[in-house]
């Protein structure tokens, strides 16, 4: 059977929405990735070149490694344990994903890696909760929202972002 073949869980709508901000051609980490859906995703169809799936839990991580396994991904999705940013550094991606957690988690494992605020540094978020925490830490650490995405997933509404460090001129409304 070819990779083509093999039936993976489709995105929830929610993964999807997140999956429309991620700019083609980057290198991607989901941070947080509990099944690796999204890194999957984005590699089978060729929107990332390759992906890094964390979490820092192992039970996720044996989940996202089962799911990695089965779409013929192993050289392309790497899996690493980490809690939020604490295994990587500068460098290791392009585009940094946190979807699926609070926003008063994602804002607190943002500032512990600082190194993520460097000019150009793209940040995917889609909080679960408390979403303006997430904003609030972005918008006071020199990041822009490029993008804002909204969605109805399972009845319940959620917003996703884009967010660039260092952008000199306005491109959103909420760009300073």
């Amino acid at each position: 059977m070819h990779n083509a073949e093999i039936r993976l869980p489709q995105l929830s709508v929610r993964l999807a929405m997140v999956a429309q901000l991620i700019p083609p051609g980057f290198v991607v980490a989901d941070i947080g990735t509990d099944h690796a859906y999204l890194p999957v995703y984005l590699v089978r169809r060729g929107i990332s070149p390759r992906a890094i799936a964390a979490d820092v839990s192992e039970g996720p991580l044996e989940n996202a490694a089962k799911n990695i396994k089965r779409a013929g991904l192993e050289t392309s999705i790497e899996l690493r344990q980490s809690d939020g940013f604490s295994r990587f550094v500068a460098g290791d991606a392009d585009v940094w994903v946190l979807a699926g957690m609070g926003g008063t988690l994602m804002a607190r494992l943002l500032d512990a890696a600082p190194w993520l605020q460097s000019p150009g540094t793209v940040i995917v978020a889609q909080a679960q909760s408390r979403a303006n925490e997430l904003y609030d830490w972005l918008l006071s650490h020199g990041f822009c929202i490029e993008q804002e995405l909204v969605c109805r997933d399972a009845g319940r509404l959620y917003t996703a972002v884009r967010a660039v460090h260092g952008i000199k001129e306005k491109t959103h409304d909420l760009c300073a």
